[in-house]
């Protein structure tokens, strides 16, 4: 069976996004929305999305707002706030972070979730940041601790079959 998943980000970036994706979701266009847990209206977007029963996955975020753990070596400035989508890809992609306070922090925002009373379903990322090398493990790692079965990447998970495979299957090829 084929199942069409029509996923909204951003839930909890604010409310009249969080609006938007509810609608959405009641209209029967969006299947589950994809919650950032360090978003300015998280509080009231968590609490609308159990209301209505909108299935929600993690919307990792390392690029916009605060932190929920303070300070990350190499990535936030002293404040702790994020550093934005380009210097979150300098960072994803050199390296150059303490990956520590990194997996501290998706950690975290993991855990707020499940705090607010929710069970997501998958994790993504916000900027797609859990999709960078320097990531992938720690993702990875952190839905296997967290029971939470699916990721959004950025590949099909298999390819699509076509009948000449069976045909070359055949064949010893």
């Amino acid at each position: 069976m084929i199942f069409l998943i029509i996923n909204a980000d951003d839930l909890g970036w604010c409310e009249e996004r969080d609006r938007g994706c509810l609608r959405a979701f009641r209209e029967g266009i969006v299947t589950s929305a994809s919650l950032l847990a360090n978003g300015p209206s998280f509080v009231s977007a968590a609490s609308l999305a159990a209301k209505a029963g909108l299935p929600i996955g993690v919307h990792l975020n390392l690029s916009d707002g605060p932190t929920l753990t303070g300070r990350i070596e190499g990535l936030t400035d002293a404040n702790g706030l994020l550093p934005g989508k380009v210097r979150l890809r300098k960072c994803l992609i050199t390296g150059n972070c303490d990956l520590v306070g990194v997996r501290n922090e998706l950690a975290a925002q993991i855990e707020r979730i499940f705090s607010a009373g929710l069970r997501p379903g998958h994790l993504d990322g916000h900027q797609h940041c859990h999709i960078f090398p320097h990531l992938t493990a720690i993702t990875t790692g952190l839905a296997n601790k967290y029971g939470i079965t699916a990721m959004r990447t950025s590949l099909p998970a298999e390819p699509a079959k076509h009948e000449e495979d069976d045909e070359l299957a055949g064949l010893g090829r």
